[in-house]
């Protein structure tokens, strides 16, 4: 499986020192709605430095960690259990058969890409899932207070260090109507919605749409085989 250059290296050894504190809150959150949506499950995807997958294995829940980051994957294995799969692989092509998991959640993947990109990574969550399954998502909202919109300016600058590809994917994301508008785009009635961190943050869990699940997988032509983990495939 061919990767292109780790966009991410110079990111991973901050992401946790300097990230993680201000996201702790909504990772607790995600904790908890999973905890009451009864997932045992989890696709992470996008999983980044595996702070959520670690916090879950710790109540309970089995969770398979995907990037496409070996320096962000690196740091997960470093700190996780050797219990917890984190995978080298692509959000658009995931390395899992059809219908294998409760729920996958997709936290901060979402807004750096484009539309096109986005909407291949919802269908593939979508085609791993159970049916009945549920899509959880943590991304930026839109910015509706004064409180919000002054949070929000600082952002500007962060996505912008980002690289220029990731600040004009966030740039249209934002001015979509944040995660709200990419719910309703692609036709998500969320079953619950909260936002984090002064109102930049939104956290929604969604069903799986009946015209999804797993007949995505071959209008894209995207079933793969299983090897090692119980409905994956792992990259050589």
């Amino acid at each position: 499986m061919h990767f292109v250059r780790d966009e991410y290296a110079h990111i991973a050894p901050l992401y946790d020192p300097f990230l993680e504190p201000f996201l702790r809150p909504a990772r607790r959150a995600v904790c908890r709605l999973i905890k009451a949506l009864r997932l045992r499950r989890m696709i992470d995807i996008g999983c980044g430095t595996g702070t959520q997958a670690l916090m879950l294995t710790t109540k309970g829940v089995f969770v398979s960690g995907v990037d496409m980051s070996r320096s962000m994957l690196a740091s997960a294995r470093s700190k996780s259990p050797p219990e917890i799969p984190y995978l080298l692989a692509n959000a658009r092509l995931l390395p899992f058969k059809s219908a294998v998991f409760d729920g996958a959640l997709l936290s901060l993947a979402l807004h750096e890409r484009t539309p096109d990109e986005r909407s291949r990574m919802l269908h593939e969550a979508f085609r791993v899932l159970r049916p009945g399954g549920i899509l959880l998502v943590l991304d930026y909202a839109r910015l509706e207070t004064p409180i919000s919109r002054l949070a929000g300016s600082f952002l500007h600058i962060a996505e912008y260090m980002a690289g220029r590809r990731h600040y004009r994917n966030w740039l249209q994301f934002m001015e979509n109507g944040g995660l709200t508008g990419l719910l309703s785009d692609h036709s998500l009635v969320p079953l619950f919605t909260k936002r984090h961190l002064m109102g930049l943050l939104q956290l929604a869990a969604a069903p799986v749409p009946r015209d999804c699940g797993s007949s995505v997988a071959h209008d894209l032509g995207q079933e793969l085989p299983s090897h090692g983990l119980p409905g994956s495939h792992h990259d050589p």
